[in-house]
């Protein structure tokens, strides 16, 4: 009991040190000079306009995918990426809201080596630090977010989706066969596909698995 009463009393101590007695009064009321600095109605952080989704949610301009067929004349002719030619739609969406500033890419440092480098046509990858000659396509405005890291991708997605925004993550996995599901949610509905990826690549290639343009 010694040791623990040695323990509780550096506890206390510990405690003692916030000097609750400034803060609370008799009851454990916190005490009402301090209660008048907490901010009222939209200034309250739950209430804060600009992070309400809901009320600053502005349509996402999207391009006709049909526009981004490839022709198939006859089976095995045509030699085409499903991933470069989203690329090509990607840049398209970029390019139709950078107006708007409302849409963003978030990738897991693979964003070149999944072929959506056109995307960096019309914008260039966000960066605040020192840019060296030998950087590509690195600016502080840039609105493609790429690092390594699937989780901090998608907390940054998150984020930016409850300010009433949009973003597309891609997510990778390793496999020796893949397919590509992309989503693209409007304000009427949601249009998928699925395409064939990969077949007969060695495994443990990192390729997509799912790709997904997300309004909510």
């Amino acid at each position: 009991m010694g040791e623990m009463h040695q323990a509780v009393k550096l506890l206390e101590e510990w405690m003692k040190s916030y000097r609750p007695e400034e803060l609370f009064d008799s009851n454990g009321r916190l005490k009402p000079e301090l209660e008048e600095l907490a901010p009222e109605g939209n200034r309250r952080m739950g209430a804060n306009p600009h992070a309400n989704g809901g009320l600053l949610m502005k349509d996402l301009r999207l391009p006709d995918f049909r526009d981004y067929a490839v022709e198939v004349s006859s089976p095995g002719a045509p030699n085409a990426e499903t991933t470069r030619v989203m690329g090509k739609l990607l840049r398209d969406v970029m390019k139709q809201n950078l107006e708007t500033k409302n849409f963003r890419l978030f990738s897991p440092d693979e964003n070149n080596s999944n072929r959506w480098q056109d995307v960096l046509e019309v914008t260039k990858r966000a960066w605040n630090a020192e840019i060296l000659p030998y950087d590509d396509s690195l600016a502080p405005d840039g609105r493609v977010m790429e690092m390594l890291s699937e989780n901090q991708c998608q907390g940054w997605l998150e984020g930016y989706l409850l300010t009433g925004r949009h973003g597309f993550f891609p997510v990778t996995r390793r496999s020796s066969t893949s397919s590509i599901r992309c989503s693209i949610s409007t304000p009427s509905g949601s249009k998928s596909a699925t395409t064939s990826r990969g077949a007969g690549r060695s495994r443990g290639m990192n390729v997509p698995a799912i790709t997904s343009i997300t309004r909510k």
